[in-house]
Parts: C-alpha cells; structure tokens; sequence
C-alpha cells in the first residue's frame, strides 16, 4: 500500500509538474504573443503616423498651392483695377482738356463777335443812311 501510494503521490507529482510546465509554457508563449501583437501595433501606428503625416503635408502643400494661387488672382485683379482707373482718369482728363478748348474757343467766338458786333455799329454810325435803305 505505501508502494502504491508513493507511486500515486510520484505520479500526482509528476502531473503536477507537468501541469505546471505546461501553464508557465502557455504564459510564456502568451507574453510572446502579447509581445508581439504589440510590437505589430506599435508599427502599425508608427506606420499610420506616418501615413497620417504625409498625408497633412501633401493637404499643407495643396493648402499653400491655393493660397498662392488665389494671391496670384487677387494681384491680377487688383492691377486690372488698377489700370481701369487710370484709363478713367486718362479719359476723365481728355475730357476735361476738350471742355476747355471749346469754352477757350467759346470766349474766343464770343469775343469775336462782340467785336464784328461792336464794328458794325461803329461803320453804322459812320456811315449816312442812303434812301433806298429806309
């Protein structure tokens, strides 16, 4: 009987030992896996920060493109209106010096007049009135 036990307790022993090799090797191989999914995880958000950081640069870079591109326009469009006002001032002077020409000639005609005017009753009042023109 003691033989017996003993070889039940060796047996439980050895059952309990390999029980327990077999959790420590499932813990080990566990912490690998763990180990592992995390190193995969850890590249795959170095690899999605990289993704993520090419992809705010190319936007950054579209975002400067655009913006030069509207300043390119708004300096197109502030010269075009810049021209168009000095084409109206150019017009606006034009005019301007024309008036005064025909005002100067105006007063020059005017003048002219009042002297032919100013002539005839001159030569009018010299001359005697003849009787055909009464």
């Amino acid at each position: 009987m003691d033989a017996k036990r003993k070889e039940q307790e060796e047996e439980q022993r050895r059952d309990e030992e390999y029980n327990r090799r077999k959790i420590e090797e499932y813990e080990k191989e566990k912490r690998e896996e763990d180990t592992r999914r995390e190193q995969e995880r850890l590249l795959a958000n170095q690899h999605s920060q990289a993704q993520l950081n090419y992809l705010n640069y190319k936007r950054k870079e579209r975002e400067d493109c655009e913006k030069r591109e509207k300043e390119r326009e708004l300096q197109l469009l502030m010269a075009e209106r810049e021209k168009q006002i000095e084409e109206k001032e150019k017009s606006r002077r034009e005019k301007e010096k024309n008036l005064e020409e025909i005002r100067q000639w105006l007063h020059m005609k005017q003048k002219y007049n009042e002297e032919k005017e100013q002539r005839e009753k001159e030569l009018a009042v010299r001359t005697p009135l003849l009787p055909q023109d009464c």
